[in-house]
């Protein structure tokens, strides 16, 4: 999606289509599965939008320290059926990388997770439209500039079938 921000337009103007006021049709496992959304299809025209005059962005590079980073969180929020940044214990997103010791001068972390789908291209995009966060900060992750890094990691979890944590590193 950075790297080539109009190859997701067509698919994402389908999805929009399938809107009937909050609610949007998707594929889930070869089914299409009616989703209930808090901002219907608002979010994803801002992101056709945006994708539109998007100019393209320097690839990520995988970092194995951001990975594990990821695969922590992963293991610690899957089997329980945590949500959002605070680990199980409670520590916060920065928490965390402190104690990875990921968190050194000059640069700057960030964090996406996506819950529900198994599809990696379809958990970017629902991270990219970004319903019912209106400073769509999964979204400005996605496409901030001075990002350099990424880890990335999947799992099961307990109440909503899969998740993905990315774990962004750039310049500051």
């Amino acid at each position: 999606m950075r790297t080539h921000p109009e190859s997701f337009i067509k698919e994402l103007l389908a999805f929009n289509d399938t809107f009937d006021g909050r609610q949007a049709k998707v594929l889930i496992g070869g089914k299409n599965v009616t989703v209930q959304t808090s901002e219907g299809h608002k979010p994803v025209t801002e992101l056709i939008e945006q994708l539109r005059e998007q100019k393209p962005l320097d690839p990520l590079t995988m970092n194995e320290a951001l990975r594990n980073a990821s695969c922590l969180h992963v293991r610690d929020q899957g089997p329980e059926g945590g949500e959002g940044h605070k680990s199980t214990n409670g520590h916060s997103f920065m928490q965390r990388v402190h104690e990875d010791s990921l968190n050194t001068t000059g640069y700057v972390l960030g964090e996406n997770i996506a819950y529900g789908s198994e599809d990696p291209r379809a958990a970017l995009m629902m991270l990219a439209i970004d319903d019912g966060n209106p400073r769509r900060g999964h979204r400005k992750n996605i496409f901030r500039k001075n990002w350099s890094q990424v880890g990335i990691c999947n799992g099961s979890h307990k109440l909503l079938s899969h998740m993905a944590v990315l774990v962004y590193r750039g310049k500051s």
